[in-house]
């Protein structure tokens, strides 16, 4: 069971992430150093990553210790090309790209949710494959089709 202090710490994380991913967006396709952050961060939890072809998709296993069914959790990865206007000390670093509808959020979020399953990993029956999608935004069906084709959903 997960207690205040803990909430607290993997909350802090959550938002250096998010702070982190929203400083350094990169737009559809070119995800390239954002696949390197959530790997690192994988990694070091001791999950297992996979990395799709050409593009910048990446999946993480969390196997539990104990059978049962694969679940995903999926989150997106790219930014839009907007300038942006806040004037936060995050403010994005890159000219005229910023993380303006929630993917820096999205990742975080399941980086934190990867942080949680791993220290209860004794607790899980089953797979959860953690996929992160690029190009989202890109028409018409963005980096999904791409990462279905090269076999994340197997």
């Amino acid at each position: 069971m997960w207690n205040q202090e803990q909430d607290s710490e993997l909350l802090k994380i959550i938002s250096k992430l998010r702070q982190t991913f929203h400083t350094y967006p990169e737009l559809s396709g070119q995800e390239k150093q954002t696949r390197e952050t959530i790997r690192n961060f994988l990694q070091e939890l001791g999950i297992e990553t996979q990395t799709f072809n050409e593009q910048y998709g990446l999946c993480g296993l969390i196997k539990g210790e104990q059978s049962g069914p694969v679940i995903a959790l999926r989150a997106d990865m790219d930014a839009l090309p907007i300038t942006e206007e806040n004037d936060v000390s995050y403010k994005s670093k890159h000219q005229g790209v910023m993380h303006a509808c929630g993917h820096d959020g999205h990742m975080a979020i399941l980086m934190g949710a990867a942080k949680m399953l791993m220290q209860n990993r004794h607790k899980l029956a089953g797979t959860v494959k953690l996929i992160f999608q690029p190009a989202e935004e890109a028409s018409p069906l963005g980096g999904a089709k791409a990462m279905i084709e090269a076999g994340v959903l197997e």
